[in-house]
């Protein structure tokens, strides 16, 4: 209960008062965590009492990336998007991720889904031909020709004023 109380989960009213949000609490988080309550509740106090180390969010990302990848090697999409969705929710502008998903999207026929990953991208990354090429492409496989065209004039604007620089 000390760490959910010092982390602004539990108050310290009264005791009928501060069990009936500690239990809220556990309920949620052991529904979060696919874990028993009891489970749930030893796993907060060695947070609390230091015995297990949290990476940071670093690790974090880097592992989750490295599962994404693993999975789609794996031919395991839906783990693998699920895994980059995770990366993303650490560090939500990364390119890599956003041009994954769009490539895992593409692969299971989800065009759409795949279209929006790319323009994800390309408002991160705006010089990426790659992406421009793949976006073009699937814009064209759609019959998105509005999108196609502005896309295509987009892509010439910024090789246009990348060859006039000095």
């Amino acid at each position: 209960m000390c760490l959910l109380r010092s982390r602004g989960e539990v108050s310290n009213l009264e005791p009928a008062h501060d069990y009936a949000e500690y239990a809220s609490s556990m309920l949620r988080i052991a529904e979060h965590a696919g874990a028993d309550m009891i489970e749930t509740e030893h796993l907060l106090e060695a947070l609390a009492d230091g015995s297990i180390e949290v990476p940071g969010p670093e690790a974090c990302f880097r592992e989750s990336m490295q599962r994404a990848e693993e999975h789609a090697s794996q031919g395991r999409t839906d783990e693998a998007l699920e895994w980059f969705e995770r990366s993303l929710s650490i560090r939500p502008r990364t390119p890599a991720a956003l041009l994954r998903k769009a490539e895992l999207y593409e692969s299971r026929g989800l065009v759409m889904a795949a279209i929006g990953e790319l323009e994800a991208l390309m408002e991160l990354e705006p010089g990426d031909r790659e992406g421009h090429r793949r976006l073009v492409a699937l814009y064209r496989s759609q019959d998105m020709v509005r999108e196609h065209n502005l896309e295509v004039r987009r892509w010439k604007a910024l090789k246009g004023a990348k060859e006039q620089r000095p």
